[in-house]
């Protein structure tokens, strides 16, 4: 994984992909319901927010942190954190006006915000260890 990170930086893959991440949520979330093909599997709808929420921070991060050199870890997580966030919301919303077949649900947006923040605890946690790949570019 570290190997992965460490041939992206400095690259557009960040950007491309942070971007495409966040239209594919948009998209997914947008559509109407019975557009989403069932699985035969069933999967907790707030696993999903979970887990699309906490990737949605590590990779906008990792471009924001990789871009924006002169603001310090600390300060470009959290203002990910926050701006997934408050997508987050915005996407709940638009859930209730937009899309007929959906509707805003408040438990999608604490699921949103636990993805969120294990991403964050997940970031502090190996802090050292991007820093520190960060420093042998």
């Amino acid at each position: 994984m570290i190997k992965l990170i460490k041939s992206l930086w400095g690259s557009k893959i960040l950007l491309v992909s942070a971007f495409l991440y966040t239209a594919a949520i948009t998209i997914g979330s947008l559509i109407s319901s019975e557009d989403i093909p069932k699985l035969e599997v069933a999967i907790s709808d707030k696993l999903i927010h979970f887990v699309a929420y906490g990737f949605l921070v590590f990779i906008c991060f990792l471009y924001s942190f990789v871009t924006f050199k002169h603001v310090s870890y600390l300060k470009n997580l959290l203002i990910v954190a926050l701006f997934s966030f408050i997508y987050g919301i915005i996407i709940e919303a638009l859930q209730g006006v937009v899309v007929l077949s959906r509707e805003a649900d408040f438990q999608d947006i604490i699921a949103n915000f636990a993805g969120i923040s294990f991403a964050v605890l997940i970031l502090v946690l190996i802090r050292k260890k991007i820093l520190n790949l960060k420093s042998i570019n």
